[in-house]
């Protein structure tokens, strides 16, 4: 390690840089679109302290912290910014709401969307590493998004719930329930 590395660890570690030199909060992604009546997540990193959520358009969308998470759901088209503040910085991601897809299309296949899970759950969701055939229709999009909300890590229902909308995550549970 050279002498100015060394130095500046032990100076962090005598608490001689100050907590705002130290970290900055981000949210990710920076841009983000989502359509009216659908729900994405922004990832906070890097936070100090407690943290707060604002929309710059309550009438385009709705946020709120969930962890170390934003629930951005859009409420009408057109365009926001979603403020993340901590104790020591602030970052911003900029969010655009579309109109409602139209029903019907991948969101109302939950049977081609239910089809994704049954590589690890089983056909129909009946065997595999947990069965979900026949789950309460609440339960699947509940734990998904809880998953999608956990911690990082390299969970692969991690990464599946994050690629669903709450429609897809509806229509899916639908379709299993039923089997």
């Amino acid at each position: 390690m050279g002498a100015l590395a060394g130095a500046l660890l032990a100076a962090l570690a005598a608490g001689m840089i100050p907590q705002e030199a130290q970290a900055r909060v981000t949210v990710s992604p920076s841009t983000l679109s989502v359509g009216m009546g659908e729900t994405k997540t922004l990832a906070i990193q890097g936070a100090t302290g407690a943290v707060s959520v604002k929309s710059s358009d309550a009438s385009k969308i709705g946020v709120r912290l969930a962890g170390s998470a934003v629930e951005v759901t859009g409420l009408q088209a057109g365009t926001a910014k979603v403020t993340v503040k901590d104790k020591v910085s602030s970052a911003i991601a900029s969010v655009t709401v579309t109109q409602a897809a139209a029903s019907g299309g991948a969101a109302g296949s939950g049977r081609l969307l239910a089809s994704n899970c049954y590589q690890c759950h089983g056909t129909n969701g009946s065997g595999g590493f947990k069965p979900i055939r026949g789950e309460a229709v609440l339960e699947i999009p509940k734990k998904m998004r809880e998953m999608a909300l956990s911690a990082p890590g390299n969970d692969i229902m991690k990464a599946h719930s994050q690629g669903y909308t709450d429609e897809q995550l509806k229509a899916l549970a639908d379709w299993l329930a039923k089997q």
